[in-house]
């Protein structure tokens, strides 16, 4: 009896331990199957979280790169008004410049023509100098025309050649001398020697020179134009001045005067290419072209040249 109590008690303990040993077992599998539904859910978190942080390193790459664009497309777009704001108004000016002194030309010519008997001489005299004056006009508003179609075509051609400076002074003088207005003086200052030259192209420098002269006589009524030309020792430049007492132009336009298409007064002669051009001219030689601000008493513009060979 009491073996069979002991056998009985020692299969009970073995049916205990089968079932601590399953239950742990079990347990065991829950845990990892519970630890491997974690990672998994884990994994797709942190594969998620890199997906979003891509998508929104790229839409930011994108939000940048669409804000660039933006910015691009609104500054063409205000540039590309301007443009057609100046080719308008350079349309409108090329009209009132050609027209006026085209019309004052042919009416002049017309009243020649038909031999009028009652015309005196100084009459005469004062249309054909009015004439003459305006074939001029047309004359340089047609030569402005073709150097800026140069320009743009990169066909403008510069031939050096060596140029006594002081003798193409006086040359542009006497070329802009008839355009001298009443009361107003037009001089020449020189720290030069005569025999001085340099290598450059005459004809461009003569040709910023005289649009200097042409401008400083438009712009004066009375006082002085001077044209002075000097050798700056430190910088190794020739130096080309042309100051007046005439209007002057304000500090704040002193820039803008050199922008193409540009002008102070609109009711004056010129479709604001000159300076424009005078610049580009220099630049290609070598040297600079701008206004003095520190001058008041009207106005004054400085033209540099390297000396690039002197005698």
């Amino acid at each position: 009896m009491l073996a069979r109590q002991l056998s009985d008690s020692l299969a009970t303990q073995r049916l205990l331990r089968i079932a601590s040993q399953q239950k742990a077992d079990a347990d065991r599998l829950r845990f990892y199957m519970s630890l491997g539904a974690i990672s998994v859910v884990l994994c797709f978190f942190i594969l998620y979280l890199i997906r979003d942080t891509r998508i929104t390193q790229q839409l930011k790459r994108t939000n940048i790169s669409l804000h660039h664009i933006h910015n691009r497309l609104v500054v063409a777009t205000a540039e590309a008004m301007e443009a057609n704001r100046k080719k308008t108004e350079f349309m409108q000016n090329m009209s009132h410049e050609i027209r006026t002194p085209l019309n004052a030309i042919v009416g002049f010519s017309q009243v020649l023509v038909d031999g009028n008997d009652s015309l005196s001489y100084e009459e005469y005299r004062n249309m054909t100098n009015i004439m003459s004056k305006n074939t001029e006009v047309l004359n340089s508003f047609v030569n402005e025309i073709l150097d800026l179609t140069s320009i743009e075509s990169d066909k403008y051609i510069f031939k050096k050649t060596d140029v006594t400076i002081n003798e193409m002074c006086h040359h542009a003088l006497s070329a802009v001398s008839h355009l001298k207005p009443k009361g107003v003086s037009l001089l020449f200052e020189t720290t030069l020697p005569d025999s001085f030259s340099i290598s450059t192209d005459a004809d461009r420098v003569c040709q910023v020179i005289y649009n200097m002269l042409t401008n400083a006589l438009k712009n004066t009524s009375e006082g002085s134009v001077v044209l002075a030309c000097s050798v700056d020792r430190c910088s190794k430049m020739l130096v080309f001045t042309v100051t007046d007492t005439g209007i002057g132009v304000p500090i704040d336009k002193q820039q803008f005067i050199f922008e193409r298409f540009s002008k102070l007064d609109e009711f004056k002669q010129g479709v604001g290419l000159g300076l424009d051009i005078c610049r580009i001219i220099a630049q290609k030689l070598g040297g600079t072209i701008d206004i003095d601000p520190k001058y008041t008493a009207g106005a004054r513009f400085v033209f540099t040249l390297p000396l690039v060979s002197c005698s």
